[in-house]
């Protein structure tokens, strides 16, 4: 990880610059037909674990969005002993079980799974949860795991527009996102987002089952159709997927093309570590303002998977020049990031290139470095370790933060979108290194179209103390902004960062008043290693600036 990238998703973590969707649920339902309006925004109406009305408390159509005759709850999956064939088992046909919400998927070889659903009410949320869990003697491998979403879809107008309703998804990860509308447009809206410890990977249609006088739907897929026979004019139902390694080769097959990753999961034996695994799914929304607001926060998720991935990324080195002022003085150095670490040339101090002498000193450290690989290698370790810190900081913010959509405007390259974010108080920060995450608040800003973070901007609202003040201690008033933006070819990079900070480690205090600009980004070549980056650094720097942004 460069140590521009390794800075940004520090400042990042630092002001929780990405923050995560809230808890997936639906409002507030009991498992009653009469619930009473006001209690919920819902009112849901069971058969067994399944819902088989979902409606608006007070709406004034009287709109179920569950398909009639067809139940919400139940899920499809695909799975196989060690590397045998794939097996398939949908609840909807499963037999009849002692215990509500509960099956087992079985073969000739006897029990497999144990698969348990449920809607769980918790205060005005409404949770779908699967459970399963290998009840076998060997490892299973779930490679599909699929929800059918029966919704009242109804094709050619055949109802009116206050009765069906019209599905808009994106499935990509996290960031994923349903909501349906009726089609007269008229709200509230239905929305469905995953839960942060879950998400969505791939979609099909569930193919109905023709009736004599039918004939099937042209490219439909030709997975098993269920188990009841859908209404005349009925559309498919959406299929989404939590993984699709099994349905991924019948599609790859096919000539299908998914450039999303498809995922499966193995349980080991019963009795075992890892032979349960569960996901908690949804949360339904009820107003425009709501449904707009999910889809954007659903952004900020999918702007913080890319800043995650590209941190990964060590394929796209760059050149650069950085420009760092403090108080005291201004220096800027040619840097070259590589497989080994980033090596960087002292260029000018205060904006005066060095004096010879000093530029020699500099020119004789390179070649003390491109000597010793050792001291490279420790370089590199030291990268490595703030790259350790900062992911495990950045994975901690789905839980530290509360954020709000505040509007949008044009930016160079379209649509940026704003969200402020302020500390969840429910956040426990497990150790120091997260301590300082209950005490900042800020705004974010997220380029609609790349899906990447453009601005980042915290404050400290309070005193953040060190093992009860001892260690340390962070004062109120420090702030720091980040500035990223696109280099050429879809490459984004920092390049602006400024931190005010006063902070004291155990007796010593120490005032941190930095700028710095990172700018005339250029590609070099993937795999350089760092003693060809210092002979290019050796070589001087005309190219980079006579090129680059």
């Amino acid at each position: 990880m460069s140590s521009n990238r390794r800075e940004f998703l520090l400042g990042a973590a630092t002001v929780a610059a990405t923050t995560s969707l809230p808890s997936l649920a639906m409002g507030q339902a009991e498992k009653d037909a009469s619930a009473k309006a006001g209690t919920s925004p819902f009112l849901v109406e069971f058969d067994g674990a399944t819902v088989t009305s979902l409606r608006f408390a007070g709406d004034a159509f009287p709109t179920n969005y569950v398909a009639t005759g067809q139940k919400l709850g139940h899920l499809e999956i695909t799975w196989r002993r060690g590397t045998g064939s794939w097996q398939s088992f949908k609840s909807a046909d499963a037999a009849a079980q002692p215990s509500e919400g509960t099956y087992h998927a079985q073969d000739d070889q006897g029990d497999a799974l144990a698969v348990t659903v449920r809607f769980e009410p918790r205060n005005s949320v409404l949770r779908w949860s699967i459970a399963l869990r290998n009840v076998s003697s060997g490892p299973i491998e779930i490679g599909d795991l699929a929800l059918p979403l029966p919704m009242h879809s109804i094709a050619g107008g055949r109802e009116p527009g206050a009765v069906s309703v019209l599905k808009h998804s994106f499935v990509s990860g996290h960031g994923s996102f349903l909501f349906w509308m009726r089609s007269n447009s008229v709200g509230p809206y239905l929305v469905m987002t995953p839960e942060r410890d879950t998400h969505l990977e791939y979609w099909d249609h569930t193919p109905m089952r023709p009736r004599p006088t039918q004939t099937p739907v042209p490219g439909q897929t030709t997975a098993q159709a269920p188990n009841t026979v859908a209404r005349v004019g009925q559309r498919p139902a959406f299929r989404a997927y939590v993984h699709s390694a099994a349905v991924g080769e019948a599609v790859q097959q096919a000539g299908g093309r998914w450039r999303q990753p498809r995922t499966s999961v193995t349980l080991a034996p019963a009795g075992k570590a890892g032979a349960e695994r569960e996901s908690k799914n949804w949360q339904y929304a009820e107003t425009l303002w709501t449904v707009r607001g999910d889809i954007r926060k659903a952004l900020v998720a999918r702007a913080l998977t890319t800043e995650l991935r590209v941190a990964r990324d060590p394929n796209h080195p760059m050149r650069y020049l950085l420009r760092r002022s403090t108080p005291r003085l201004t220096s800027t150095k040619d840097i070259i990031e590589t497989r080994d670490g980033d090596v960087a040339r002292l260029l000018s101090i205060n904006d005066k290139p060095l004096a010879p002498e000093d530029n020699q000193k500099e020119l004789a450290r390179l070649a003390t470095l491109a000597a010793n690989p050792d001291l490279q290698k420790h370089r590199k370790n030291n990268e490595d370790e703030d790259a350790g810190l900062v992911l495990k900081l950045l994975r901690m913010l789905p839980n530290a933060f509360l954020y709000q959509y505040a509007g949008s405007f044009n930016g160079p390259s379209g649509t940026v979108h704003r969200f402020t974010f302020k500390p969840n108080p429910k956040f426990d920060p497990p150790d120091i290194e997260t301590q300082a995450l209950t005490a900042m608040s800020g705004e974010l800003r997220v380029d609609a179209l790349q899906e990447r973070i453009v601005h980042l901007e915290g404050h400290l609202q309070q005193d953040t103390n060190y093992g009860w003040g001892i260690l340390g201690k962070l004062n109120k008033g420090g702030w720091v902004i980040l500035e990223q933006a696109e280099v050429g070819e879809r490459r984004w990079r920092i390049v602006n960062v400024q931190m005010e900070m006063t902070l004291r480690i155990l007796f010593k205090t120490k005032n941190i008043d930095t700028a710095e600009q990172m700018s005339h980004y250029t590609p070099v070549p993937a795999g350089i290693d760092y003693r060809e980056a210092i002979q290019m650094l050796r070589n001087g720097s005309a190219g980079l600036t006579q090129g680059g942004r």
